[in-house]
């Protein structure tokens, strides 16, 4: 397996997942990158990103390891076969934003986060998933070094307000996967 995996994840373990995920629409996997990896996200070279009414965080590219075939491949185990990625790392700390508007259309596939720290639920910077009445359906609260799974076909989404009590930034690479 992928040096930058947690060794807890050999495949039977993923394709456990992915009958998890294929059953909820969403799935949570808990500790799974190796340390190096882990550490590796945190040393981005970020930069602002903010439209009015719309976002307000921090960006980069993601690192090396997460743009790779290798990458995809262990998600395809949990996910099945994969036609295309859109990748982004993102930074959200205190005053950070993005907000449903009324030209975000829907995601078209599994959204995917890769949080590298945990944030309180109660300090925002979770990721909130409506359906088209604007019911949540499904929320992502990051926990440390965690992989996130929705099934956001038909969702869109927004990332709650980062507020003052917020001990830390949340910083993840995220995406949207086709498959």
């Amino acid at each position: 397996m992928a040096e930058w995996l947690n060794k807890v994840y050999a495949p039977n373990v993923l394709r456990d997942a992915g009958v998890q995920f294929r059953k909820e629409g969403h799935v949570q996997l808990l500790d799974f990158l190796s340390g190096p990896a882990l550490k590796e996200l945190g040393l981005l070279n970020w930069s602002e990103d903010f439209v009015p009414m719309k976002w307000r965080f921090l960006s980069a590219t993601p690192p090396a390891f997460v743009r790779s075939q290798e990458f995809l491949d262990v998600l395809s185990v949990v996910l099945g076969r994969m036609r295309s990625a859109y990748l982004s790392a993102q930074r959200f700390g205190k005053g950070d934003y993005s907000l449903l508007y009324d030209s975000l259309r829907p995601l078209g596939g599994i959204a995917f986060f890769l949080d590298v720290n945990s944030l309180d639920e109660s300090c925002g910077g979770y990721s909130s998933f409506v359906d088209a009445a604007g019911k949540e359906v499904v929320r992502v609260v990051p926990r440390k070094n965690s992989l996130s799974l929705v099934d956001a076909r038909g969702l869109r989404f927004f990332t709650k307000y980062v507020n003052h009590h917020a001990g830390n930034d949340r910083v993840f690479v995220g995406g949207v996967l086709r498959t």
